[in-house]
């Protein structure tokens, strides 16, 4: 049975499926671009150009979008146009919120969560999901100090 935020209705199911099939077929790339519904505690992925906004809304919080094209000019040299199109590819997403007349913007996801995810894929990628061979491959050509090495085996021993 599937379960969203501890509920089992069918109409947050049948609401959630709609959803994540909406956004495949708007993407038309599911090997690059899987939306899932972050209402069930999901994450999406999100592109370079999507993630430089996601990271403004991150450190600053919720802002207009007249804002964000301001800050986005400012950092990367986006124009409105740009900057505009950025944002409403993560609102047909789910990953920001625009409301209100004027337009605030809102992270509905958080950094965690893309990191999460971002790092699920990369492990699954690239070193066949493993864990152990990922942190093999990160770690075989760096000299670590011995503070280093034992905040390393205090982090492995807290994630048991």
């Amino acid at each position: 049975m599937l379960f969203c935020n501890g509920y089992d209705d069918s109409f947050t199911i049948a609401t959630s499926l709609f959803f994540l099939l909406t956004r495949f077929v708007y993407c038309g790339r599911l090997s690059l671009s899987i939306a899932i519904d972050v209402r069930c505690g999901m994450k999406i992925k999100v592109f370079d150009s999507e993630l430089k906004v996601m990271e403004v809304l991150w450190d600053e919080g919720e802002m207009t979008a007249s804002r964000v094209v301001k800050v986005m000019k400012e950092l990367v040299g986006w124009n409105r146009t740009t900057t505009y199109t950025v944002i409403g590819k993560l609102i047909d997403k789910g990953a920001v919120e625009r409301s209100g007349d004027n337009f605030m913007c809102k992270a509905l996801i958080t950094k965690e969560q893309v990191q999460e995810y971002e790092t699920t894929e990369l492990i699954d990628k690239l070193f066949n999901g493993s864990a152990e061979v990922f942190m093999s491959a990160l770690f075989s050509n760096k000299n670590l100090t011995e503070d280093e090495v034992k905040d390393l085996k205090r982090l492995v021993e807290r994630l048991k």
